[in-house]
């Protein structure tokens, strides 16, 4: 009797524990569903990472990908996007209707879980009903002769079928570690980069191929020329080369829309002509894009004598040439392959930051707490887009694994605009789905949800401070 009475407590037991686990997948799946956002009326030119930086200016987005037919490419015209936060799930549906991607006004709206379908249920169903009829076929009889042994226990069928998941867990544990120490590169793999693709670097807001704005070739040709800096960092042999196959390669054939879409050069912002520069060293093409990107000429006398006509000219009410440059005198370069090909694979957020911090004062911070060498790519700051004010965090990208790392641990705690702010790596949405799995493979599931909410609350709380500023 006692053992009756000690098994039935163990039982009592499993099925209050049961119950509780159900508890939490329902809590789970409601979070899950506030979080997320239905976004439809979307160009068909948009894609995952396009999708997430649209609504990381309104906050941190986990994950943003855009829905295809079910095994092609073609796109279905809406998208789905998950936040971090209850509060940015409400700013983004205020902005239904009103907020664009390119030129199109798109739609926001509350996520909804479709309901399962029990497909065993309705074929059981019609089978009855066949068979009432009396018109049962070898399907039915095979399908309860299946119900059968699954009753009984497992089947014949389980034993590959177990074999087969314990696979694909190993595999996709191999593609975490491999992703660890692997280089980013854009539209190509690494085994498949060319020698000459390492070697060619992407210059882009250049006034050619039929564009009325951007940086015109005779100023980039000049700075080539003149510029002692860039002559002494890149190697005798590249420095030869580079203005005359500048030169040839902006009259003969600048980069297509095919080559942009190939190597996403318009994805990570790439405005205006793009051409397609190739050096004579792998090595000089990091030192390149260190000092081509977003560097700014100054206004020339023509430049003022047209910006000055122009201005009379939408005075009167005319049409203006589009010839000033002063406003767009603006580079954008980057390496075509390789590990400087996708920034934003080496990017870091800076939480709790100063709502009157600048873009100026982050990079002077980086390069005083971090190092003088660590090249800053890009630094987008996310903007309410009601209140225009800063949201109290920013996103650092960096074109080397190392500096980004470097400035996690070394940027961590330390001051940017007279406050103390907390550094991490920015997660895409395949990294973190990965680092979930690795996290559930090594932890017990009930620490892993308790370690989760933890880092909910602290990413809360650094909101909250942002706001208080």
């Amino acid at each position: 009797m006692v053992e009756l009475e000690e098994d039935g407590g163990g039982f009592e037991g499993a099925t209050e524990d049961k119950e509780e686990e159900q508890k939490e997948k329902n809590t789970t799946k409601r979070t899950r569903e506030i979080l997320d956002v239905f976004v439809r009326n979307l160009p068909h030119s948009t894609t995952d990472e396009s999708l997430e930086n649209a609504f990381s200016e309104i906050g941190l987005v986990r994950q943003a990908w855009v829905a295809r037919e079910k095994g092609t490419h073609v796109h279905r015209g809406f998208g789905y996007v998950t936040f971090s936060m209850k509060e940015d799930v409400e700013e983004a549906l205020k902005l239904n209707m009103k907020m664009e991607i390119e030129g199109r006004k798109i739609g926001i709206l509350r996520s909804k879980e479709k309901e399962k379908v029990d497909f065993k249920e309705r074929k059981r169903l019609k089978r009855e009903m066949r068979e009432e009829k009396g018109e049962t076929t070898k399907e039915d009889e095979d399908n309860d002769r299946k119900e059968k042994e699954e009753e009984e226990g497992t089947t014949k069928e389980d034993e590959p079928r177990k074999r087969t998941t314990t696979t694909k867990e190993e595999q996709k544990q191999k593609r975490i570690r491999q992703s660890k120490g692997a280089s980013a590169s854009t539209g190509t793999t690494a085994a498949t980069m060319t020698s000459e693709e390492k070697k060619t670097v992407i210059i882009a807001g250049l006034k050619i191929g039929g564009e009325i704005k951007g940086v015109e070739a005779a100023k980039v040709i000049h700075f080539f020329r003149t510029d002692k800096r860039l002559k002494k960092s890149v190697s005798e042999e590249t420095a030869k080369v580079l203005v005359e196959r500048f030169e040839q390669i902006c009259k003969e054939k600048p980069a297509d829309d095919q080559t942009c879409k190939k190597y996403k050069i318009r994805e990570d912002g790439a405005t205006r002509g793009v051409v397609l520069l190739k050096l004579k060293r792998e090595e000089d093409v990091k030192t390149v894009v260190e000092r081509m990107h977003k560097l700014k000429f100054e206004e020339t006398k023509k430049d003022k004598q047209q910006k000055k006509v122009n201005f009379e000219k939408r005075a009167k009410g005319e049409r203006d040439s589009g010839d000033a440059n002063a406003d767009n005198d603006s580079l954008w370069s980057r390496a075509l392959v390789g590990e400087g090909a996708n920034p934003k694979k080496h990017r870091v957020i800076l939480r709790n930051l100063a709502f009157h911090a600048t873009e100026k004062q982050i990079r002077d911070s980086i390069a005083k707490n971090v190092s003088e060498t660590a090249f800053v790519w890009d630094v987008s700051i996310p903007i309410d887009q009601t209140t225009k004010k800063m949201r109290g965090f920013a996103f650092v990208a960096f074109i080397t694994a190392k500096d980004a790392v470097s400035c996690v641990e070394k940027m961590n705690g330390q001051k940017v605009a007279g406050r103390v702010v907390a550094v991490d790596v920015a997660l895409s949405k395949r990294q973190e789905k990965e680092s979930q799995v690795l996290a559930a493979s090594q932890t017990p599931k009930v620490n892993d949800d308790n370690h989760d909410d933890g880092n909910e609350e602290e990413e809360e709380d650094d909101d909250d401070d942002g706001d208080d500023d």
